[in-house]
């Protein structure tokens, strides 16, 4: 019988299994850092490639942004085109025209007003964009990017031609129109009689006939550009609910509420319609009672200085989700402090009837509100990291039925 060598045997038993060991580990190494750098290079391209499609998106959704302008541009147009004809029409009887036609019409003709202040565009979409030309390849279709880049050369040339044409600036310097209320007394004139000079110059005259040629550019633009948005979404293969999920998480710009956070006192300052600075003051109990106080600082070349117009209301209001339900009490508080100006003494009568002004418009909002007794409005809301800053955000329903979203942002002065 022949002896085993169990030495030697177990040794090459031993090496054997040491080899094995020894190659399953340099294989599971191998296949973890395969699964390791695989998986974080299929990440990473999902990334990029959803990148891509968020700029996609952002540029359609610039497209659809400028055809809602133009379309806004037709509609002023032809609403204004309008009341021009019709003051045209009644032009011997202009003083018998209601102050805010003859005001509308005035400020459509004045150059700096509408037109004259350049179209300007909002390009900051646009040079994302194009400067992005490294993210262009997460969009991976050549021929939806060439139609993005023709766009936007379009859009800057027709911008250029509306500020460089006559048939689109208004008529009336603006020069013109202040060295006529300087030669005025009080600096101040009839609106009317010089509107009556105004319709009956060429410049003037023909200017309005072409309304409904601006009116037919404005709107066949708008279509023209409304269809390229449908191809570029259809090239893109993006629906319609992507991009309205687009569109809300533009609209969020901050993280949703909680009471106590809400809670204590919010102001800021804006610029109204007439240059005056606007003030708003809100104020939120722990009880859910409130006050929203709205400040105007009113100047006129009357008198030096300001007065104060305040309206408080008095508020209840519950949190329900990202919206605050705010309902408005129909007793209104209004006040008038004229203790902040001075005037030539000549000037009293003007300025008394000026004062008086503010006080029956106050007292007419004041009974439409008891009129209308309580009233409950849903605002968006959404707070900043720091808890210091609210955005604050209303929609209105306009006759058209489009809806109109004005947005506030407002600072924390106090808590409760």
């Amino acid at each position: 019988m022949k002896k085993i060598n169990l030495s030697k045997w177990w040794r090459h038993v031993h090496v054997k299994s040491i080899v094995k060991s020894l190659l399953l580990s340099v294989m599971g190494t191998t296949i973890s850092i395969l699964l390791t750098f695989g998986s974080s290079r299929y990440f990473d391209h999902k990334k990029k490639l959803a990148s891509g499609r968020q700029l996609a998106i952002m540029a359609i959704h610039d497209i659809d942004n400028t055809v809602e302008t133009f379309e806004g541009y037709a509609d002023e147009e032809y609403q204004m085109s309008l009341k021009a004809q019709y003051l045209m029409e009644h032009i011997d009887t202009l003083e018998k025209v209601g102050f805010d036609t003859l005001s509308a019409v005035f400020d459509y003709l004045l150059a700096d007003h509408f037109i004259g202040q350049g179209y300007v565009i909002d390009d900051a979409n646009e040079k994302v964009f194009l400067s992005n030309q490294e993210a262009w390849k997460n969009i991976d279709n050549a021929t939806f990017i060439d139609k993005m880049q023709v766009f936007y050369s379009d859009r800057h040339d027709f911008y250029n031609y509306l500020g460089a044409s006559l048939e689109w600036r208004p008529p009336l310097d603006e020069q013109e129109f202040i060295q006529r209320k300087i030669n005025t007394p009080d600096y101040s004139f009839d609106i009317a009689a010089y509107l009556k000079e105004l319709l009956r110059r060429d410049d003037i005259r023909y200017y309005i006939s072409y309304s409904s040629l601006r009116q037919q550019l404005f709107s066949s633009t708008a279509q023209k550009w409304r269809n390229l948005s449908d191809e570029c979404q259809f090239l893109m293969g993006i629906s319609d609910r992507e991009k309205e999920e687009y569109i809300e998480s533009r609209k969020r710009k901050g993280d949703p509420l909680h009471e106590k956070q809400l809670v204590g006192e919010w102001r800021t300052q804006s610029k109204g319609s007439r240059d005056e600075i606007l003030e708003t003051c809100l104020a939120f109990r722990k009880d859910h009672t409130g006050t929203f106080t709205h400040t105007s600082y009113e100047s006129a070349h009357l008198y030096i200085g300001t007065i104060v117009v305040t309206q408080t209301s008095q508020v209840i209001w519950k949190l329900r989700g990202d919206s605050v339900a705010v309902t408005f009490k129909p007793e209104l508080v209004y006040t008038v402090d004229t203790t902040g100006i001075s005037y030539r003494a000549e000037l009293k009568p003007d300025i008394q009837e000026y004062i008086d002004s503010w006080h029956q418009a106050n007292r007419k909002s004041q009974e439409e509100a008891r009129k209308k007794g309580e009233t409950t409005i849903n605002y968006g809301a959404f707070i900043d990291h720091s808890e210091t800053k609210l955005q604050w955000s209303k929609v209105t329903q306009l006759p058209d039925g489009t809806e109109e979203t004005s947005t506030l942002y407002l600072t924390k002065q106090s808590d409760e």
